[in-house]
């Protein structure tokens, strides 16, 4: 539960999407209401009233935590760092928020005397209200995540055409023969290979797997280090990089770079299983990609 509230989710602090995102749950909200009013609203209330107050809950929750707070308050939201677990925390502030703004407009605007109706207009609406954020949260999530998508699919498209037009194979990787060691914690187990062999490495808790090829075989073998330890003996090779928390790969040996709404996937030489780069990891994997071969 704790790993999945930890795990990335697209928040838009470009005003366009977050307002494009808002406009459509609240023209697909006030239409449902209004189609569907009658079953909800009191007996002297009528269904295009009712669509307006949620038009107006919805509305204004949006507009303060999608587009008034984030262009404020603008060092503590990112779309790199935005995460499961607070969008969540934001989704139940905009819930509180959108029945708060129905009091207000209840009472102040449309002057309902308070007492019993006040009460159970408000109990009925926020029932509602709450009830519809299992149709918009879910809308919300694939628009989001479909708007991302095809981001990264562009970007990728893009990339991909760099590692063709740089002749990828045959012309990019400099210094073959060049070594390394990587060295284990106790200094027992270290290991020499040549820079141009080495694929990946993938962090297991207080061991890492080294990935790399042998004869045109990948092989691995394991080292009981940090994949940040063993980053120091690497980093001043500007081909490799940390593309993911748990992943060092040597871009290099990048073959083909696929998208999904969670950041890039790539392949690398001789082996079949895609690598992820995560969105905190892609504009630095970008730069690297852009700069390879120069």
């Amino acid at each position: 539960m704790i790993n999945f509230l930890h795990q990335d989710f697209p928040f838009f602090v470009e005003y366009k999407k977050a307002l494009y995102i808002s406009l459509i749950l609240c023209s697909l909200t006030f239409l449902f209401v209004l189609c569907t009013g009658s079953i909800f609203s009191q007996p002297d209330q009528k269904a295009s009233s009712l669509a307006f107050i949620i038009l107006f809950m919805v509305f204004s929750s949006q507009i303060l935590f999608r587009l008034m707070i984030p262009l404020f308050l603008k060092g503590q939201f990112s779309e790199r760092n935005w995460t499961v677990g607070k969008e969540i925390f934001w989704m139940v502030l905009e819930m509180i928020s959108g029945i708060a703004f129905c009091y207000v407009l209840l009472l102040w605007i449309w002057n309902i005397p308070e007492g019993l109706y006040l009460e159970n207009t408000i109990k009925r609406i926020s029932t509602l209200f709450v009830g519809l954020q299992f149709f918009t949260i879910p809308l919300s999530i694939y628009i989001k995540r479909d708007i991302v998508l095809k981001e990264y699919l562009q970007k990728a498209k893009y990339l991909n055409m760099l590692l063709i037009k740089k002749r990828f194979d045959s012309l990019v990787i400099k210094n073959p023969e060049v070594t390394v060691k990587l060295k284990s914690n106790d200094e027992s187990e270290d290991v020499e290979l040549t820079i141009s062999d080495i694929l990946f490495l993938k962090g297991a808790h207080n061991y890492v797997e080294v990935y790399f090829l042998s004869d045109q075989r990948v092989k691995r073998i394991l080292l009981r280090s940090t994949l940040k330890s063993l980053f120091k003996d690497l980093e001043h090779l500007e081909v490799f990089i940390f593309c993911h928390r748990s992943y060092i790969v040597n871009i290099q040996q990048v073959t083909t770079i696929n998208g999904n709404s969670r950041g890039y996937k790539i392949l690398l030489k001789n082996y079949g299983d895609f690598i992820p780069v995560s969105r905190q990891k892609a504009l630095e994997f970008e730069v690297a990609i852009g700069k390879m071969g120069i």
